[in-house]
C-alpha cells in the first residue's frame, strides 16, 4: 500500500465503499491490541458504480460491519465495506465533526 500516492481514489467493486475510518481519540495510557476499534464514524472517499444514493464525502453514522480490514497510511485509516451494511448515512453538511 505504500506505493499508492492517494488512498482517497482507490477503485472498489460495484456495490462497496472506500471509507476513512475516524477513530475516537484513545484517553487511556493503556492500549489494548486486541479490544476493537472505538469507530467514530466513516468518510465516504470512494464508492462502486452501483452505488448511487449516497456521494462521496457523505458520513456513515451506523453499520453492521464492526471488524474492518484496516489500511493504514500516513496516519490515517481506511476499509472497504458493501454499501448494504451501512444503515445511517447523513450529507457532510448535515454533520458536526
Amino acid at each position: 500500500m505504500n506505493r499508492i500516492k492517494n488512498l482517497d481514489e482507490v477503485k472498489v467493486q460495484g456495490g462497496e465503499l472506500w471509507c476513512e475510518l475516524v477513530i475516537k481519540e484513545n484517553k487511556s495510557i493503556i492500549i489494548d491490541p486486541n479490544k476493537p476499534l472505538d469507530l467514530d464514524y466513516m468518510i465516504i472517499k470512494n464508492k462502486g458504480i452501483h452505488v448511487t444514493d449516497v456521494e462521496i464525502g457523505d458520513i456513515v453514522l451506523d453499520c453492521l460491519k464492526k471488524d474492518f480490514d484496516v489500511i493504514k497510511l500516513n496516519g490515517k485509516s481506511y476499509t472497504k465495506v458493501m454499501r448494504n451494511l451501512c444503515h445511517i448515512i447523513v450529507d457532510s453538511d448535515n454533520f458536526k465533526i
